[in-house]
């Protein structure tokens, strides 16, 4: 499966636990970090300094939400790069 692929996937997985992904534009229609992720009860911003993940979070969430948000930020980050 491709990278675009794969983060489609994991984006319409996120969609199914209520979780919405809001990543920044400039005003080229370029995607920029940090990532903002926003459900319900929680939400969080992760970001990436020197190949390094920086996570923020805010309120209730579970540990497999957690999880696929992580998986998500990653595939972002490997389709960035392409």
């Amino acid at each position: 499966m491709s990278e675009i692929q794969q983060l489609n996937k994991l984006e319409k997985l996120l969609n199914s636990f209520g979780v919405k992904c809001n990543p920044r534009q400039t005003a080229k229609g370029e995607i920029c970090i940090p990532i903002l992720y926003k459900g319900e009860e929680f939400s969080a911003v992760i970001s990436c300094v020197g190949g390094t993940p920086v996570e923020q979070w805010w309120g209730e969430y579970s540990a497999t939400v957690q999880r696929r948000i992580r998986e998500h930020f990653r595939a972002f980050l490997a389709v960035d790069s392409l």
